[in-house]
């Protein structure tokens, strides 16, 4: 099959072709980022109960369960925030925990640890509330 176009034209309209993909590629990709990343910003509810001049505060401390097992999770739940909770890390033979919690509340506090036959159990920590800024300290025990 004879052809008018010369070798230099072919090649030249495969480059505009495959730019043009690469483009529309890239067009497809950025879009999809904006909008997927936007979307899922705007799920997030707005009425999640924080006042106004909710602020984050980190709060670290310590927690000691005696012989019941080892510590692994502390939790600080409060009607209006849920459940916000930290992990127990193990340093210098003390358990330690650092957790943001919103402020101002009151938290009720739990402690889950492992018992000796690695089951899971929890308990009321001691004291039961927090409350940020009170003389109160940050480190529980059950």
């Amino acid at each position: 099959m004879a052809s008018n176009e010369t070798p230099q034209a072919g090649l030249n309209r495969r480059r505009k072709y495959l730019a043009v993909i690469l483009i529309v590629i890239a067009v497809s990709v950025s879009l999809g980022y904006t909008l997927g990343f936007n979307a899922g910003v705007k799920s997030i509810p707005t009425n999640v109960g924080r006042p106004p001049n909710w602020r984050n505060i980190l709060i670290s401390g310590n927690v000691s369960i005696g012989s019941l097992g080892t510590p692994r999770t502390i939790t600080f739940d409060n009607p209006g925030y849920g459940n916000l909770s930290s992990a127990i890390s193990s340093s210098n033979n003390q358990n330690q925990y650092h957790v943001y919690l919103l402020w101002p509340a009151v938290y009720n506090v739990t402690i889950f640890y492992q018992d000796s036959s690695s089951q899971w159990q929890h308990c009321p920590a001691n004291p039961r509330t927090f409350t940020f800024g009170s003389s109160q300290t940050s480190n529980f025990n059950c």
